[in-house]
């Protein structure tokens, strides 16, 4: 199984990059093929709104050709952030703008898109519940245009004050792995 993970977790040792790891660690022993991108280390442009791929299928920037490529032919997507004022982080929220490439080809020019399916994993440092909502809403509409069914998410709230990795979380863990 081909394995995107679209990470957006800047702190490779914070919470989100903690269950993020856990969770490759658990699915490499499977054997599956996992491509793992570190949205703040690339270098791309912001979605201008220009609708060419709504014409053409393709980007007027040619700096993530091989990262639609990749996400393409994705069995499954694993979107990975931590919550900044109720969303992705900036350099996540960046490629997945981006990703209107995809969704043009799809759902506008009508061209096929191999079906994938989608986990969410997320970490907010406020333990308000609300958070879930917000979060997971996003995440579906991102997958939806991915043509990814939505499989589970994993999240661990009042990451501010708890830093380390609750039970329950990594039993949810253990539970969406078992599902791939």
């Amino acid at each position: 199984m081909n394995i995107v993970v679209l990470n957006g977790s800047y702190n490779k040792k914070g919470t989100t990059y903690k269950l993020l790891e856990k969770f490759i660690n658990k699915i490499d022993g499977k054997k599956h093929s996992i491509y793992l991108i570190n949205t703040y280390d690339l270098n791309i442009n912001y979605c201008i709104g220009c609708r060419n791929c709504e014409k053409t299928g393709e980007c007027i920037y040619r700096d993530m050709d091989n990262l639609y490529e990749i996400i393409e032919k994705a069995d499954l997507v694993v979107i990975s952030s931590p919550v900044y004022f109720g969303s992705f982080t900036s350099s996540l929220k960046v490629l997945i703008d981006r990703l209107q490439v995809i969704y043009a080809k799809h759902f506008v020019l009508n061209k096929s898109l191999k079906p994938k399916k989608g986990i969410f994993i997320f970490t907010a440092g406020r333990k308000s519940e609300k958070m879930l909502n917000s979060m997971v809403l996003q995440a579906k509409y991102v997958f939806l245009s991915l043509n990814a069914e939505f499989l589970d998410c994993i999240y661990q709230l009042n990451t501010d004050e708890v830093k380390e990795l609750d039970e329950k979380v990594l039993e949810k863990l253990e539970e969406v792995v078992k599902k791939i």
